[in-house]
């Protein structure tokens, strides 16, 4: 949290505390030069009713799975004040001439902790979210709320400017 992490042509900052972010080509290109990219965030998640323990003293582990709980799996995800903000160079934005240093993220996702996922296929995206309600922008002007359920956006992968400048 408060951080802007960069790795190459992607850029995210997160309030989550704790996950992971994959973004993968899918095509076999570099992922600045891909026509089709995955970039998925999970968070924390547990089963239904699972349960952890305290570890005795000296054990390998602090926690013991008490109680594994069952289906569905809890993500916790939650609106937020702070969004999730992901800046990727994708051939569409790389390839604007004469465009301003800095740009609107690719998507910014008003959500602490729960899971998505953007697929990004020859310039336009997709986005499906575990958490309904939450407020979003692609391209930082169209807005949209995610619905019950997994829901998809789908919006012009396509900016006005390449990725901003680090």
């Amino acid at each position: 949290p408060g951080r802007v992490y960069a790795l190459g042509g992607l850029r995210f900052t997160t309030p989550t505390q704790f996950g992971a972010l994959l973004a993968l080509a899918l095509d076999g290109k570099p992922l600045e030069r891909s026509g089709h990219v995955v970039v998925k965030m999970v968070s924390r998640a547990e089963n239904t009713g699972q349960s952890l323990v305290r570890a005795a003293s000296g054990a390998i582990n602090e926690w013991l799975l008490k109680k594994p709980g069952a289906a569905p799996v809890l993500t916790f995800g939650q609106p937020v004040a702070t969004p999730t903000r992901l800046w990727l160079t994708t051939p569409a934005r790389r390839d604007r001439p004469n465009a301003p240093a800095n740009d609107a993220p690719l998507l910014t996702l008003w959500l602490k902790d729960g899971t998505w996922e953007l697929d990004i296929r020859d310039g336009r995206a997709t986005l499906t979210c575990d958490t309904p309600a939450i407020r979003g922008l692609a391209n930082g002007e169209t807005a949209f709320t995610t619905g019950e359920g997994a829901t998809e956006m789908t919006a012009s992968a396509e900016a006005k400017s390449p990725l901003p400048a680090r």
